[in-house]
């Protein structure tokens, strides 16, 4: 049986200033495991955290801030060395915050605030489509401002 490596990344709402992400391991078919490693890069491909995930299938990664990140996971087993990558986009914090101005808003429809959601959500999507291609520094750029106009700001 070949290895598949295959994974999904969860968020959490955000606590205190802190969402943590649920990195949790589906590779199929692994043999005798010697090791299992998980590399975390930011928009800009440098490496902001290394978990040794050894036999553990999930790791968790917090941020504080949504970003753009790759998961990098390396399993090495005892047929032969497998390697994913795994792109995301993360938008939890633009999502609560987008949640409590809609429910502020109120009748102001007209308002300039609506505007700026408007223009926040414009700029989230082209951060996941740009995110699903794997152009991390777009999508950064795009939910960096997605956040700022969601802020009113």
């Amino acid at each position: 049986m070949s290895v598949v490596v295959s994974a999904t990344i969860t968020p959490a709402p955000p606590i205190n200033g802190v969402a943590l992400l649920t990195f949790l391991d589906a590779s199929t078919g692994v043999g005798t495991l010697v090791s299992r490693t998980l590399n975390i890069y930011d928009s800009d491909s440098v490496l902001v955290d290394t978990v040794d995930m050894g036999a553990v299938l999930t790791a968790t990664y917090g941020i504080s801030a949504d970003s753009y990140l790759s998961f990098v996971e390396t399993i090495i087993d005892n047929t032969g060395t497998y390697i994913g990558t795994f792109n995301m986009e993360t938008t939890v914090f633009f999502d609560i915050t987008f949640v409590n101005t809609v429910a502020q808003l109120g009748c102001s429809c007209g308002s300039e605030q609506v505007n700026y959601i408007d223009i926040s959500l414009l700029f989230r999507s082209a951060a996941l489509i740009l995110a699903a291609f794997g152009l991390g520094v777009a999508a950064q750029n795009n939910i960096t401002a997605a956040n700022t106009f969601i802020s009113g700001q």
